[in-house]
């Protein structure tokens, strides 16, 4: 929980889920020496807490673990800075505007740093060895690798003391081929490679942890790339316009790839995976951000995967996860599942059967869309929304029952399954989208409930298919009163009352 906010001293903390946290100071004082601890307890410094503050000089205790995003942005007075050993991130935008700061302290322990934190830090004094600028600490001076000086290079050796690459560290370096990064590099920052069009080969050390955003950009050389499983993050646009990238591995650790990270990787043809549970639980940023987008053929352990069998430890097949996966015939979901996410199976246009389990409760937007060989698919009794266009454009679909539990049909939900027929419409259903039926042959329609419940159902536009079919209403004896009506037989058959 979060506890209220304590002002210490003119310093102002609150506990979050466990966390102490320093997030402003409504002081004047120019020259800070920040409170030992908290409570007796180590603490992190939030986002924008000194933001723009006429700070000359600050002391950080070795409590602090961690420096948030714009902590110490627009502080134009401040001149230098140690950060203590136990501070092992610095968030994006840190320092950035510090204008007469000329020196600052990088401890080894710090394993990342966000995009842009010593952005417009003019006068910032940095290490020299070789063709590279480095920050560091008196016993490492090559912490982080922080800017190229001849970007003409072809070649370019890493200092082993080097931990992090820092945003745009190689970025127009066209002439550069090939790249080992060691395995004391824990984070590769933003736009880090952006443009080094001339690097056919990239060696990712298993010490890596996340890739941010544009770190590959541009880099319309590399073949394939192999992401270790220490890797958790892959950021935005990472390896947008890698032209010549035709396969990808993705490790076990990857929880996140952002928006765009392989937009326009147009020579993809396969991605490997080994934990196809790990896969399923990626967050995709959107349609580019799952290289199948252009690959659509998924490896698992090296096979290709036809008929995918998800494990029974997944809980919710996230959005995107296996869009344009041509490969895939077959798909069993376990009853572990409870949410197939929107465009999970989006254009996979020979999958001709899905079994999906009893827990699932919603099915996401788009997430059967255009699977054009798809002839049967039973929806359980657990399901409750059935997104827009999850099953557009079905083609191949006879005949689908709307199971009691369902309350809503999204709009377009089963437009231009042209070969549909009939479908069987359960009493749960209050609300059908508009075009929900759009473009169907609808001839029958088998409604578990009576006619005056189906005139409460909310009918959106372009559905007039559904007025115009034969009606048949529910009933488990056979009738006395005259009208259309249906019931199952033994083995669960829809049969007509003759």
């Amino acid at each position: 929980g979060v506890s209220k906010v304590v002002d210490k001293n003119d310093y102002l903390f609150y506990t979050y889920n466990g966390i102490n946290y320093l997030f402003g100071y409504k002081g004047f004082d120019e020259q800070l020496i920040l409170p030992e601890s908290y409570n007796g307890e180590n603490y992190q410094i939030y986002n924008r807490a000194f933001y723009g503050k006429y700070i000359t000089n600050i002391t950080l205790p070795d409590s602090v673990t961690s420096i948030g995003s714009y902590a110490f942005s627009g502080c134009t007075s401040l001149t230098s800075i140690t950060i203590p050993d136990g501070v092992t991130s610095i968030g994006g935008s840190a320092f950035s505007g510090c204008t007469s700061l000329t020196s600052i302290t990088i401890p080894d322990g710090v394993i990342s740093i966000g995009d842009w934190a010593f952005q417009n830090c003019s006068n910032l004094q940095l290490n020299k060895y070789s063709n590279a600028y480095y920050l560091g600490n008196d016993s490492n001076p090559y912490v982080v690798l922080f800017r190229i000086i001849d970007t003409s290079i072809t070649s370019f050796g890493f200092l082993p003391e080097t931990k992090i690459i820092y945003s745009s560290a190689f970025s127009g370096c066209k002439s550069l081929t090939s790249v080992t990064i060691p395995d004391s590099v824990t984070s590769i920052g933003e736009f880090t490679f952006q443009g080094c069009s001339g690097i056919t080969s990239i060696t990712i050390p298993d010490s890596v942890t996340s890739i941010d955003d544009y770190a590959f950009q541009g880099c319309s050389g590399i073949t394939s790339i192999t992401i270790p499983d220490s890797v958790t993050s892959i950021g935005y646009e990472a390896f947008r316009g890698c032209t010549s990238l035709t396969s990808v591995t993705i490790g076990d650790g990857v929880t996140s790839i952002g928006g765009w990270a392989f937009y326009y990787c147009t020579s993809l043809t396969s991605v490997y995976i080994t934990d196809i549970a790990k896969w399923c639980n990626i967050s995709f940023g959107g349609s580019y951000a799952n290289p199948l987008y252009y690959a659509h053929n998924l490896y698992f352990n090296g096979e290709l995967v036809t008929e995918l069998i998800i494990p029974d430890s997944v809980i919710s097949i996230s959005d995107e996860a296996f869009r344009g996966c041509t490969s895939l015939t077959s798909v069993t979901i376990p009853d572990s599942v409870a949410s197939i996410g929107d465009f999970a199976f989006y254009g996979c246009p020979i999958l001709t059967s899905v079994t999906i389990g009893n827990n699932v409760t919603s099915i996401g937007d788009y997430a059967f869309y255009d699977c054009t060989s798809l002839t049967n698919i039973i929806i359980p009794n657990n399901v409750i929304s059935i997104g827009g266009y999850a099953f557009y454009g079905c083609k191949s679909l006879t005949s689908i029952t709307i199971p009691d539990s369902v309350t809503s049909l999204g709009w377009y939900a089963f437009s231009g399954c042209k070969s549909l027929t009939s479908v069987t419409i359960g009493d749960g259903v209050t609300s059908i989208g508009a075009s929900a039926f759009y473009g169907c042959n609808i001839n029958n329609i088998y409604y578990v409930g009576n006619s005056n419940e189906w005139n409460y159902i909310y009918i959106g536009s372009n559905n007039s298919n559904l007025n115009s079919a034969k009606r048949y209403y529910y009933s488990e004896t056979a009738p006395t009163i005259s009208g259309q009506y249906w019931h199952y037989d033994e083995n669960g058959n829809v049969v007509i009352w003759e």
